[in-house]
């Protein structure tokens, strides 16, 4: 029978296809977003461990260059998400 839990799966690959990375976790639904952050780490850990090249990161891409700022704002997705509102 199914449970409260979920899987999520996810893998990088590149242009050409070849898998980069690929992983899991699994854990209670209600925990979606953390789970969310389990994988994204554990993806950037197989991708960090792996003996490919690593891409290119264009930081005039990103909308901040403030670690802080990046932090609050995913916090407060997370939050405005659950309908945590102050």
């Amino acid at each position: 029978s199914a449970g409260p839990n979920v899987r999520l799966q996810a893998e990088l690959n590149t242009v050409d296809g070849r898998s980069l990375a690929r992983v899991d976790a699994e854990g209670p639904g209600d925990l979606l977003m953390e789970l969310v952050d389990t994988l994204c780490i554990r993806l950037l850990r197989d991708v960090w461990r792996s003996r490919e090249p690593i891409p290119n990161l264009r930081v005039s891409a990103l909308s901040t260059g403030s670690i802080p700022a990046a932090r609050h704002y995913l916090r407060g997705e997370y939050l405005f998400w659950r309908s945590h509102f102050d």
